[in-house]
């Protein structure tokens, strides 16, 4: 049984009870998933701002943990590469350009290793360490 019945021209609208509560709860579930999208829009805009901060002035390292810093915190140290176990992250493109991430661990003089990504190479069939390994030599990074 419809709950309303109206004309249009030679055409009659008469929904039924089950596509009105249909339509309602569609409309409730869309709702909510509006809700739901504004609401990781506003989240990633934070994401964004503590990264923003975080890249504000470099903080020296020296021996304090790195669980110690706030994320997305730059961070300032003395080390040398260790080019034997760099190593190229695949599939990651760049102005719509096949390439690599080039990811090496930064031995610090105290001992302990962070991995630096030192940036995008573009793709090579035979991509050879020889092309993308440099200096070991110690430096300071920011």
């Amino acid at each position: 049984m419809p709950i309303v019945r109206v004309s249009i021209g030679r055409r009659v609208f008469a929904p039924s009870w089950l596509m009105t509560l249909l339509t309602v709860a569609l409309a409730v579930l869309f709702v909510r998933l509006g809700q739901w999208q504004w609401e990781r829009g506003a989240h990633r805009a934070a994401e964004w701002e503590a990264f923003a901060r975080g890249s504000d002035q470099a903080v020296p390292l020296a021996s304090q943990p790195l669980a110690a810093l706030p994320r997305f915190q730059r961070i300032a140290t003395r080390g040398s590469f260790d080019a034997a176990r760099q190593f190229l992250l695949d599939n990651r493109s760049y102005q719509g350009r096949p390439g690599y991430e080039v990811l090496t661990p930064l031995r610090l003089p105290e001992g302990r290793t962070l991995i630096v990504d030192r940036g995008w190479i573009a793709f090579t069939p035979l991509a050879s360490r020889a092309a993308w390994t440099h200096s070991c030599r110690a430096l300071t990074l920011t």
